[in-house]
Formats: structure tokens, sequence, C-alpha cells
């Protein structure tokens, strides 16, 4: 199982910053030539503690493995972000197809969990705590 706290990461986050390299073949003027791309761990749907590398009058940007970090617009920050701080953030597709961050994590969450079964392993993200337990 793997556990990060909102306010305290437990344990190194490797598994969330590894970047996976990809082998691509690319051929040009009939020379073929073998080149690794970057890929971050995180992808679209999914939810990670990113660092928040830059904040300007677009909205943040959140370190996501990439040469390019992930833009997160002011509408979907929870709360105001700061540069040097950590949040967790879920990658979708805006409406013109790009990778964005939301820390507006509710409205992804289902309050339900139909698709898991009794004594099912699974790996947790806390978020934060609140008065009744943890999210």
């Amino acid at each position: 199982m793997k556990l990060v706290c909102g306010h305290h990461l437990i344990g190194p986050p490797h598994y969330l910053r590894a970047l996976t390299l990809t082998q691509v073949q690319t051929i040009n003027d009939n020379n073929a030539e073998n080149v690794e791309t970057e890929r971050p761990e995180i992808t679209v749907g999914e939810v990670a503690w990113l660092k928040i590398c830059e904040v300007n009058h677009l909205g943040a940007f959140a370190d996501w493995g990439l040469s390019k970090d992930l833009f997160i617009p002011f509408g979907e920050q929870q709360q105001p972000l700061k540069a040097g701080g950590f949040a967790v953030v879920k990658v979708y597709l805006d409406n013109q197809g790009r990778p964005t961050g939301s820390t507006r994590i509710n409205r992804w969450v289902e309050d339900t969990a139909s698709a898991l079964t009794l004594g099912q392993e699974v790996d947790l993200l806390i978020a934060e705590q609140t008065e009744l337990g943890f999210k």
C-alpha cells in the first residue's frame, strides 16, 4: 500500500515523480534512430501529490515529470497555490483536449465504492483530515 498524507509526505514519492521512458524509433531521410521520450508517471484520470513550480497571472504550474509543467487554472484551485508547495492534483483533459490539473478533488471523487470487494488491496492517497476522519 502506498500512502501519502496531505501535509506530510510519508516515504519517498518515487512512484509519483519517476518518468517512464519509452523507446521510439524515428526514421528521417533513410536514417533510423532510437530516441527515448519521456512520459509522466501520472496520466489523465489519475491523482498525485505534485510540487507547485510556479504561480503567475494565468494560474499555477506543477511538476508532473515532463519538461512542460502541468497547468492548474485558478478556477480549478480549491485554495490558492504557492510556488514551492505541494498539492493533491487530478489530471483531466480540458475542453480543447489538453492535459490540465485540478485541486478540486471533491468534484472527481465518488462517494461509493461499488467496484471494490471485501479484502481487496487498494492504493490510497490521503488528501486532508476532516472532523469526521480523512479524505
